[in-house]
Order: C-alpha cells, then structure tokens, then sequence
C-alpha cells in the first residue's frame, strides 16, 4: 500500500512559492489596507525574517502613495491587545558608515504560537475558522477524516491516456482599471482617467482634482491634473485644511481596533473624529481637525506603551 503524500513541497516544487499569513490577522481589527501592507511585508521577509526595501520601492510594489505607505507599516508597529501588546512588525532606523539615515530595517513579529493558542481556544483550528491547513499523515487538511489521502500527481500523464491535441492559447483579455470617480468632476479623455486611475492611489487622485478645480487660471484640465500629481512631492506637506482632515481622518480609521482596548492602566476610545486616551483622573484627547493630529496620536502611543515595558 502505497503511503500518502505528507509534504507538498518534496512532490510539487511550485509549493515553495507561497507566502504564509498567520489567520490572527482577519481578527485583530486590521484594516484592508493594513492587511495587505503586512502580507507584502510577510512575503519579502517570510516568518521572522527582515525586509530592507526603501518605502519608495515598497510604495510602487502595492500601489500607495509613500505617505500612506509609512502611515500603514507605522500602525503594524504599534502594539495590539489580541497579540499580548505585541506588535506585528518592529521598525528599526539604520544609520550609513557616514552617518547619514539609511533605509529602515523591518521586522517581523513572530507570532505562529499566538495564533494556534487563539484558533484552539476558539474551537476547530485555522480550518474552522475558513482558513486553509496543511497535509497531514493520515488525511487530508487539518485531518478531514473522510477524504482519500493523494497518493501520486493526477494532472501526470500515463501511457493509457491518450495525448490530446495542442490547442491554441486564448489571449488574456487585461483587467479592467476601475476609474476614480472624482475624475468625473474635470475634463479629460477616458484614456488619461484610466491611466490616472492605473498609476495613483484614490487619495492622491482626489486630492489633485480638489487642486485642480482650484486653480482658475488653468489652461486645461488634463495639463492641470497632471502638473499636480506630478509634483505631489513638492506640494503633500503643505496639505489645505480640507486636505489635511482627510489625511488624518484616514488614519483615525487605522486605530479603529484600539476602540474599547487597554494599554497598561490607559483605556483608548476612538471616534468619528477623535481618540481618546484615559488614565485614572487624567484625560487626553485629539481630534481630527488638529494640524499635528498624527503625530501627537503616534507620540501618545509609543508614551503609554514606553511606560508599561
């Protein structure tokens, strides 16, 4: 009797081109944006390792805009109630032989026990939570009792089968780009609107449409839109006080799981537009419409997460 396949990897070589998540974080309150921040990160780094990449290069790869780039890996190096207060990255400032900063080194948290005690506890491990096992001896993932064990490679041809005919490949229609509605509000061709939209994040399209209607003596809107994003560096730290509100209202909704949560002996309250921190008698709060709204949040955080270490 032949014995069944208990690691994909040694009989499928394409096995080894995965990346694997920890299913803890679809239930910590992470964010969409946050999600696929750390599984990128995950993939670069894998399990405990590190990854060095510039936010420039990291920026490109995902799709965001830089700012909203090290926002999001700022907010995984925070600590999370469900993790123990640990964080799911750790950030560490790197220096060159000159003296001069150099990219930063980001670490993943190992957090694989954390999750398996969550998911036991929970009832039916990762499998009962949705997520997908591994192979085990003596049946399928996270041992589904009732399934054949797979004993050799079903797509391997055999001499019995007969050899089909090559067929001729169909060509890959490419996936539509979703154009950004805000583009609706100027006048351009659909084949720029689709580049646009190809090219830069939702906020950074919307806020150059905002620039844009604003500037009145422009010659034309495409010419306009396009001057705008193409110096969005020059012009993205001297933000309009409606540009700014977005901004921080964006990072508000990346602490939402702090709602209701303790740090230490300090309770945190997030609202629609404020966050709140609470220590016995000693009341702090921020609010959106501040100018340093980020700063003053992240300072606050890494005090009260200073005291209890």
């Amino acid at each position: 009797m032949r014995q069944p396949i208990t690691n994909l990897s040694e009989h499928y070589p394409d096995h080894h081109f995965r990346t694997e998540t920890p299913n803890i974080i679809f239930e910590i309150g992470l964010s969409a944006l946050q999600q696929i921040v750390y599984i990128h990160l995950k993939k670069i780094a894998g399990d405990t390792g590190y990854c060095w990449k510039s936010c420039s290069n990291l920026a490109k790869e995902i799709g965001l805009s830089e700012r909203f780039l090290r926002q999001t890996i700022r907010s995984l190096s925070n600590p999370f109630p469900m993790l123990g207060n640990l964080p799911l990255i750790k950030i560490t400032p790197t220096k060159k032989s000159d003296g001069s900063n150099s990219t930063n080194t980001i670490e993943i948290i190992p957090i694989w026990r954390l999750n398996g005690e969550f998911f036991r506890k929970k009832g039916g491990g990762a499998c009962g939570a949705g997520g997908v096992g591994h192979v085990v001896p003596g049946g399928g993932a996270c041992g589904a009792d009732k399934e054949d064990p797979l004993e050799e490679d079903p797509f391997k041809e055999t001499t019995t089968q007969p050899k089909k005919k090559p067929q001729t490949a169909t060509p890959v229609t490419p996936a539509a780009v979703v154009v950004f509605p805000s583009l609706d509000k100027v006048e351009l061709t659909q084949t720029l609107k689709r580049k646009i939209s190809k090219e830069y994040s939702q906020v950074e399209v919307d806020l150059a449409v905002d620039r844009c209607l604003k500037w009145k003596s422009r010659k034309s809107d495409a010419t306009a839109i396009m001057f705008v994003l193409k110096n969005s560096q020059e012009w993205q730290d001297t933000l309009t006080e409606e540009e700014n509100l977005k901004q921080n209202e964006a990072f508000l909704r990346t602490l939402t799981h702090f709602d209701g949560k303790k740090i230490g002996v300090t309770s945190i309250t997030t609202g629609k537009k404020y966050i709140e921190f609470v220590s016995g008698m000693k009341v702090v709060t921020y609010k959106i419409e501040e100018i340093d709204f980020i700063k003053k949040v992240e300072e606050y955080l890494k005090h009260i997460e200073g005291i209890i270490k």
